[in-house]
């Protein structure tokens, strides 16, 4: 089973899907379902590490951006960051690998736990009552006994699922290689593809959604990761190393994936309408024959979306664009440094008299802006490329 060579296509989706990422952040200050700014650091529970900056102003369509980012793009992330896994094993081998993997994910998860995550969090603590300063935040934020990593728990969480990998790598090669070989048969057809990843990602969503509920968060320390989620990104990520074993008909841009991209696009539009209208039903009324519908429905709609973001990509991407190059150079970096930008362009933001939708875009295009023009800047100094 050979390595499957560069792809344009997934690459270019990465990027779109980190892009993704920044305009959620930027955006939740200005949605509906964002609580009251909290009074404290403290107070339980710290709606504050989801919202640091809650906007008095606010529209209903952010709503739809923010739900659909939240269902779609963390699984696509992960999916995506599986592509690579077993290529990757085979050239360097398992050792090699991980260490790899521990300079790129290890090292900027320890920066931003300790350093981006506060940088992002301070305007919340600006705004609690009473007096405020470095000092005050520092004590303050000590006293947590435990810190949100923001968007960074990310990275812990793929760092071990990379370690996963390696371990059945060393330890069970040929059955994992079997596995792909069966994935990749029935890959051959789209919607079986989508019917496998459905089965998986629901055996593995629904029974933790249902002991732990949709919104609780398991962690200590920096470490955190959503309870019912950390088993369905899993997934997620082993579809990708399967499919990315090497066997080009589910990912290659001539595959039948893309030749159906509108079909797959017309049928994920109504499921996440619809799987939208489901899960406001289900939050607003405490009924548990919703409860259990939402549940059962989140799958369906995650995972039409996510073939709804991977078929127009492989159809549509087939030139290599020099602004879309820099950007995907960049991407990871992006990644790794938006937050302290969202969370401040929103402070800032606060007193000004514009409409929300307005200062959504204006806050993720700056943004955008700033995260790029840092990690440009970073990636010139030495030895930051290998990271970054």
């Amino acid at each position: 089973m050979t390595a499957r060579p560069f792809n344009l296509p997934l690459a270019y989706l990465r990027s779109f899907v980190t892009m993704l990422v920044v305009v959620h952040h930027a955006l939740l200050a200005y949605t509906t379902l964002a609580p009251q700014q909290a009074v404290s650091l403290a107070a339980v529970p710290r709606t504050w590490a989801a919202f640091p900056v809650v906007d008095p102003a606010k529209a209903p369509v952010v709503d739809l951006l923010i739900s659909f980012d939240d269902i779609s793009v963390m699984s696509m992330m992960f999916l995506l960051s599986g592509t690579f896994v077993w290529g990757s094993l085979q050239r360097r081998g398992a050792r090699a690998y991980l260490a790899s993997r521990a300079l790129r994910l290890g090292v900027p998860f320890l920066v931003v736990a300790f350093l981006v995550a506060p940088l992002a969090y301070y305007p919340a603590y600006l705004l609690t009552p009473g007096a405020h300063g470095p000092a005050g935040f520092a004590a303050e934020w000590a006293a947590l006994g435990s810190w949100p990593s923001g968007p960074g728990w990310f990275l812990w969480v793929l760092l071990s699922y990379d370690a996963l990998a390696a371990l059945l790598f060393t330890f069970a090669r040929p059955a994992c290689e079997r596995a792909g070989e069966r994935l990749a048969a029935a890959a051959a057809n789209p919607w079986r593809a989508l019917a496998l990843l459905l089965a998986l990602s629901s055996a593995c969503y629904v029974p933790l959604s249902a002991a732990f509920g949709a919104f609780r968060w398991f962690g200590a320390g920096v470490f955190y990761v959503q309870a019912c989620r950390a088993l369905h990104y899993l997934a997620y990520f082993a579809f990708g190393a399967a499919a990315g074993m090497g066997d080009e008909r589910l990912l290659s841009p001539e595959g039948e994936l893309s030749r159906c991209h509108l079909r797959m696009i017309a049928l994920a539009a109504p499921v996440f309408v619809g799987g939208i209208a489901l899960f406001s039903a289900a939050f607003s009324r405490p009924d548990p024959v919703l409860a259990w519908a939402a549940r059962l429905f989140f799958p369906v709609v995650c995972a039409t979306s996510a073939f709804a973001f991977l078929a127009p990509f492989l159809a549509r991407v087939r030139v290599r664009r020099a602004a879309f190059d820099d950007f995907t150079d960049c991407a990871y970096g992006i990644f790794v440094v938006h937050y302290p930008f969202t969370s401040w362009l929103q402070y800032a933001l606060l007193p000004v008299a514009l409409p929300p939708l307005a200062k959504g875009a204006l806050a993720s295009a700056a943004a955008l802006a700033g995260s790029w023009l840092t990690v440009k800047l970073l990636r010139r100094l030495p030895g930051v490329t290998r990271v970054i």
